[in-house]
Protein backbone atom coordinates (compact mmCIF):
# COMPACT_ATOMS: atom_id res chain seq x y z
CA UNK A 1 0.00 0.00 0.00
CA UNK A 2 1.20 3.76 -0.81
CA UNK A 3 1.20 5.85 1.54
CA UNK A 4 1.99 10.14 1.22
CA UNK A 5 2.09 10.03 4.87
CA UNK A 6 5.66 11.63 5.89
CA UNK A 7 7.49 8.20 7.78
CA UNK A 8 10.74 8.53 10.19
CA UNK A 9 13.83 7.21 8.80
CA UNK A 10 14.46 3.81 10.51
CA UNK A 11 18.72 2.88 10.29
CA UNK A 12 17.71 -0.43 11.31
CA UNK A 13 15.04 -1.52 8.54
CA UNK A 14 16.66 -3.39 6.08
CA UNK A 15 17.98 -5.66 8.67
CA UNK A 16 14.92 -6.33 10.02
CA UNK A 17 13.58 -6.99 7.20
CA UNK A 18 16.04 -9.21 5.65
CA UNK A 19 16.01 -10.75 9.47
CA UNK A 20 12.07 -11.27 9.40
CA UNK A 21 12.52 -13.04 5.82
CA UNK A 22 15.16 -15.31 6.84
CA UNK A 23 13.43 -16.00 9.55
CA UNK A 24 10.21 -16.87 7.79
CA UNK A 25 11.52 -18.77 5.04
CA UNK A 26 13.11 -20.84 8.10
CA UNK A 27 9.93 -21.69 9.71
CA UNK A 28 7.63 -22.28 6.65
CA UNK A 29 6.40 -25.75 6.31
CA UNK A 30 6.99 -25.90 9.98
CA UNK A 31 4.15 -28.72 10.94
CA UNK A 32 2.78 -26.21 13.78
CA UNK A 33 3.28 -22.94 11.84
CA UNK A 34 0.74 -21.17 9.42
CA UNK A 35 2.35 -19.40 6.61
CA UNK A 36 1.29 -15.53 5.29
CA UNK A 37 1.96 -15.48 1.81
CA UNK A 38 1.05 -12.44 -0.44
CA UNK A 39 -1.94 -12.43 -3.25
CA UNK A 40 -0.46 -10.97 -6.36
CA UNK A 41 -2.81 -8.05 -7.53
CA UNK A 42 -3.61 -6.57 -10.62
CA UNK A 43 -5.86 -3.34 -10.21
CA UNK A 44 -7.15 -1.97 -13.67
CA UNK A 45 -10.26 1.03 -14.18
CA UNK A 46 -12.29 0.50 -17.39
CA UNK A 47 -14.76 3.09 -18.39
CA UNK A 48 -17.61 2.12 -15.58
CA UNK A 49 -16.09 0.41 -13.30
CA UNK A 50 -12.62 -0.34 -11.17
CA UNK A 51 -10.95 -4.21 -11.29
CA UNK A 52 -8.85 -6.08 -8.83
CA UNK A 53 -7.71 -9.18 -9.53
CA UNK A 54 -6.10 -11.56 -6.76
CA UNK A 55 -4.50 -14.76 -7.00
CA UNK A 56 -5.69 -17.00 -4.53
CA UNK A 57 -4.61 -20.40 -5.19
CA UNK A 58 -6.02 -23.04 -3.63
CA UNK A 59 -8.07 -20.44 -1.05
CA UNK A 60 -12.15 -21.64 -1.17
CA UNK A 61 -15.08 -19.31 -1.27
CA UNK A 62 -15.31 -19.86 2.58
CA UNK A 63 -12.11 -19.34 3.30
CA UNK A 64 -12.29 -15.54 1.44
CA UNK A 65 -13.62 -12.51 2.89
CA UNK A 66 -14.12 -8.85 1.18
CA UNK A 67 -14.85 -6.23 3.05
CA UNK A 68 -14.75 -2.12 2.19
CA UNK A 69 -14.80 0.33 5.07
CA UNK A 70 -13.82 4.14 4.65
CA UNK A 71 -13.01 3.95 1.60
CA UNK A 72 -10.22 0.75 1.80
CA UNK A 73 -11.15 -2.32 0.36
CA UNK A 74 -9.62 -5.55 2.35
CA UNK A 75 -9.10 -8.44 0.74
CA UNK A 76 -8.27 -11.66 3.43
CA UNK A 77 -8.34 -15.50 3.46
CA UNK A 78 -7.13 -18.02 5.77
CA UNK A 79 -7.47 -21.58 4.45
CA UNK A 80 -9.60 -23.48 7.04
CA UNK A 81 -8.19 -26.45 8.93
CA UNK A 82 -9.91 -28.78 7.62
CA UNK A 83 -7.25 -28.83 4.91
CA UNK A 84 -5.57 -30.77 7.51
CA UNK A 85 -7.09 -33.74 7.84
CA UNK A 86 -5.76 -35.93 10.44
CA UNK A 87 -5.51 -39.95 9.57
CA UNK A 88 -5.95 -42.33 11.99
CA UNK A 89 -3.26 -44.19 12.72
CA UNK A 90 -0.96 -42.54 10.88
CA UNK A 91 2.42 -40.30 12.26
CA UNK A 92 3.82 -38.06 9.90
CA UNK A 93 7.54 -37.97 9.73
CA UNK A 94 7.23 -34.68 7.37
CA UNK A 95 4.65 -32.12 6.51
CA UNK A 96 4.82 -29.42 4.06
CA UNK A 97 1.03 -28.74 3.63
CA UNK A 98 0.26 -25.89 6.12
CA UNK A 99 -2.01 -23.47 6.55
CA UNK A 100 -2.06 -19.72 4.33
CA UNK A 101 -3.03 -16.40 5.43
CA UNK A 102 -3.12 -13.31 3.34
CA UNK A 103 -4.31 -9.89 3.74
CA UNK A 104 -3.88 -7.22 1.08
CA UNK A 105 -5.82 -3.55 1.29
CA UNK A 106 -6.80 -1.27 -1.77
CA UNK A 107 -7.78 2.57 -0.97
CA UNK A 108 -10.30 3.13 -3.65
CA UNK A 109 -11.21 6.38 -5.01
CA UNK A 110 -14.40 8.12 -3.67
CA UNK A 111 -16.19 8.19 -7.22
CA UNK A 112 -17.07 4.66 -6.64
CA UNK A 113 -20.96 3.05 -5.53
CA UNK A 114 -20.07 0.58 -2.51
CA UNK A 115 -23.80 -1.08 -3.00
CA UNK A 116 -23.33 -2.20 -6.45
CA UNK A 117 -19.52 -4.34 -5.53
CA UNK A 118 -19.00 -7.92 -6.80
CA UNK A 119 -16.67 -10.36 -5.94
CA UNK A 120 -16.31 -13.76 -7.86
CA UNK A 121 -13.71 -16.33 -7.37
CA UNK A 122 -13.21 -18.65 -10.50
CA UNK A 123 -10.21 -21.31 -11.07
CA UNK A 124 -8.05 -19.52 -8.02
CA UNK A 125 -8.48 -16.49 -9.54
CA UNK A 126 -10.58 -13.71 -6.97
CA UNK A 127 -12.01 -10.64 -9.11
CA UNK A 128 -13.52 -7.82 -8.04
CA UNK A 129 -15.76 -5.39 -9.34
CA UNK A 130 -16.32 -1.70 -8.10
CA UNK A 131 -18.60 -0.62 -10.13
CA UNK A 132 -18.05 4.01 -10.53
CA UNK A 133 -20.99 6.16 -9.35
CA UNK A 134 -23.52 7.34 -11.93
CA UNK A 135 -21.72 11.03 -11.76
CA UNK A 136 -18.24 9.62 -12.34
CA UNK A 137 -19.44 7.97 -15.45
CA UNK A 138 -18.42 10.02 -18.81
CA UNK A 139 -21.51 11.36 -19.94
CA UNK A 140 -22.24 13.22 -23.27
CA UNK A 141 -24.07 16.52 -22.97
CA UNK A 142 -25.91 17.85 -25.52
CA UNK A 143 -25.49 21.03 -27.07
CA UNK A 144 -28.27 23.44 -27.65
CA UNK A 145 -28.41 26.09 -30.59
CA UNK A 146 -29.73 29.48 -28.99
CA UNK A 147 -31.25 32.13 -31.37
Amino acid sequence: MFSLAPTRWDPFALVRGDLDGLLGSFFQGAPFGETSSVAPLNVWEEENSYVVEAAVPGFRMEDLEVALCEGQLTLSGRQSAELEVEKEGVSYRHRESVRKSFRRIVSLPENVDPDRIEAKLKDGILTIEIPKSESAKPRKIEVKLVK
